[in-house]
């Protein structure tokens, strides 16, 4: 595991200007965040954590607001921590379909009626448009 935080490093991978200052003002808010991405959600997790925004429920007293990530995950073996598994089935961009189902449950445990869709293109978001009990959507992509 020790191995991402090194290949990140290396990549210079960093989030874009003024993230934190946005994930700071919707856990002011107490709107919840879900960032869906056919990457790898280790990678993004560390990311965020380097911009000191916390993502696992360790991160914070009493579990407060995260980010949650949709994402595919690398499982480490916890004995040794060498990589064991994937997600299956992978998200990725041909399997757009699954994500709306992926992602289902998230909207129904935050019962919001109005979501803010954010991609990198116009067509990332719209598996997410037809969730069960989202009314409105703002697209963003």
């Amino acid at each position: 595991r020790e191995w991402i935080a090194e290949a990140l490093r290396c990549a210079g991978v960093r989030c874009r200007r003024g993230l934190g200052d946005l994930f700071g003002a919707l856990r002011d808010h107490g709107v919840p965040a879900l960032i869906v991405s056919a990457g790898i959600a280790n990678f993004i997790e560390h990311t965020l954590s380097q911009e000191g925004i916390a993502t696992s429920p360790s991160s914070h007293s009493g579990g407060g607001w995260r980010p949650r990530i949709l994402a595919n995950e690398f499982h480490f073996d916890e004995a040794s921590g060498v990589l064991s598994s994937f997600t299956e089935p992978p998200l990725h961009f041909n399997a757009k379909a699954s994500t709306g189902v992926r992602a289902a449950a998230y909207f129904e445990r935050i019962r919001r009626k109005n979501v803010l869709l954010l991609g990198d293109g116009p067509q990332d978001c719209d598996p997410l448009l037809n969730i069960s009990g989202v009314s409105e959507a703002i697209r963003v992509g």
